[in-house]
């Protein structure tokens, strides 16, 4: 059986604003100049191929990337190594634009 299966990873890019009232660790893994040009308040920036392996494993870490791929990949493989992990539905190319700033 593979991680998806023991681990629902998605989460709908709705949940965000809730999210980021609860304060959890949202993670936007798009590259820094990609990140530069256009990104949601409350994430940080660590790009696909610098995210470290230290990040807590005792709290959520939700990821964001443009399509949801890398973001679901990069999840499925943090949670094998006993992280909790989910990436949103779609990446921030489905997110309605313009963003409600009201709601961070």
């Amino acid at each position: 059986m593979n991680a998806y299966f023991r681990h629902n990873i998605y989460v709908s890019l709705d949940q965000i604003p809730i999210l980021y009232k609860q304060k959890a660790i949202l993670i936007d893994i798009r590259d820094h100049y990609t990140y530069q040009q256009s990104h949601l308040p409350g994430f940080i920036n660590i790009p696909y191929s610098q995210m470290p392996t230290t990040l807590p494993k005792d709290k959520p870490l939700f990821l964001l990337c443009d399509t949801g791929q890398k973001s679901a990949d990069l999840a499925l493989k943090l949670n094998t190594l006993g992280y909790n992990t989910y990436s949103f539905l779609g990446g921030y190319q489905h997110l309605q634009t313009p963003y409600d700033p009201s709601l961070y």
